[in-house]
């Protein structure tokens, strides 16, 4: 038998034969173990497939059901902006007529604003005349009044002094009477204790007393009495209503002034 680097060929060959079984065994327990891993991978791929499986079930549902509301919001977003483009439309309706009306209010407002200048104006106008004509009426009045006043101070002056002329004559002819009853008492008759009811003439230029009583009031610018007849008692009540004229007249005379 041949020898192989010093061995003969059979043991060289089962040399060989059982390096190559071992080779082979180490071969299949590493197959065996890479199957057996795989297997192992293929149980974990099957149960992550079944897992994401269950998953993609899961997210498919959720997905679905998110298909559908998204579904009905559309639906309701799509109800929503019809029921929006109505309000628009209807708002541009009512900013259209709002927009006729304030063009109406703001010429209603131009027509009166002139119609209120007018109305000043015409105001005005009426208020100078109505001034006018009352500085007119009131300057009118008071000429009137200063014309009323001076009649009405003249006429009391007048009745004041036709009062005084008077009230000077009738003391001068009581006063003239009173001394001449003196005189004549003694030889004029009385009844029952009366008073003498002689009454004597006093005539224009026949005076009593020394001058005479138609000098004296002549004198003092009194016209005499013409004719009557008159008692001491007589001129005593003409002396007593001249007073109170005279007496009236002044009151009207202060009243005036």
């Amino acid at each position: 038998m041949e020898e192989v680097g010093g061995v003969n060929a059979p043991v060289a060959a089962r040399i060989l034969f059982d390096s190559a079984i071992k080779e082979v065994e180490v071969q299949r327990d590493q197959v065996a173990a890479e199957k057996e891993g795989l297997r192992k991978e293929v149980i974990a791929l099957k149960d992550a497939l079944m897992e994401e499986k269950k998953m993609s079930g899961i997210v498919v549902g959720q997905l679905q059901d998110a298909i559908i509301k998204s579904k009905e919001t559309v639906s309701i977003a799509e109800v929503a902006q019809r029921l929006a483009e109505s309000k628009e439309q209807n708002c541009q309706i009512d900013l259209t007529r709002l927009e006729a009306e304030i063009k109406s209010l703001q010429q209603s407002l131009v027509d009166a604003q002139g119609k209120a200048t007018n109305a000043q104006a015409d105001a005005r106008r009426e208020a100078a005349d109505r001034e006018m004509s009352l500085r007119s009426a009131l300057e009118a009045s008071r000429e009137a009044a200063h014309a009323k006043t001076a009649f009405a101070d003249s006429q009391a002056a007048k009745a004041v002094e036709e009062a005084n002329r008077k009230t000077a004559a009738a003391e001068l002819i009581a006063s003239n009477f009173q001394q001449d009853a003196q005189v004549r008492a003694p030889s004029m008759p009385q009844r029952n204790g009366e008073a003498p009811s002689k009454t004597f003439k006093v005539a224009r230029g026949s005076g009593v007393g020394a001058g005479g009583l138609g000098a004296a009031l002549n004198a003092k610018g009194i016209p005499m009495f013409g004719g009557p007849l008159f008692s001491p008692w007589e001129a005593r009540s003409h002396q007593q209503l001249a007073q109170e004229e005279a007496e009236v007249a002044r009151k009207q005379l202060n009243k005036a002034q």
